[in-house]
């Protein structure tokens, strides 16, 4: 099994603008794309043939913020703005690893629930441009 990454100081900003996330709901993804492998022989050898799928070079990045009015307007508004955002997430662990990623040209990709409940939370998920380490 994998270790965990506990990051102690999470921060995620919105183009520029910091926002406040819920423990333990950030994820993201790299971007990086899909592979096929095949298999092929040349030679008398077995050779991999291996092709990338770059429709599939999407990042991805979500979280939950916690429901208040401000939360509200600013979610609409940056969900109303559409593509074009620039959201980077940084932390560190506990041995003082820094983990930092910028979200090019990200939108928002659905139309967020907005819980009107006490300790309720907004759950943004955006895609992006492959991510890059920042």
């Amino acid at each position: 099994m994998a270790d965990q990454i506990i990051l102690t100081d999470v921060s995620v900003e919105v183009d520029d603008n910091a926002w406040p996330v819920k423990g333990n709901s950030l994820s993201y993804t790299e971007g990086l794309g899909e592979s096929s492998v095949e298999s092929a022989t040349q030679g008398g050898k077995t050779i991999l043939i291996v092709s990338q799928d770059t429709t599939t070079k999407v990042s991805m990045v979500k979280f939950e913020v916690p429901t208040s009015i401000d939360m509200m307007n600013t979610t609409r508004e940056v969900h109303a703005k559409g593509a074009g955002r620039t959201v980077r997430i940084s932390g560190t662990d506990q041995a003082g690893n820094r983990l930092g990623r910028t979200f090019k040209s990200a939108i928002v990709v659905s139309d967020p629930e907005k819980a009107i409940q006490n300790e309720g939370s907004i759950p943004v998920e955006f895609k992006s441009a492959p991510a890059i380490p920042s």
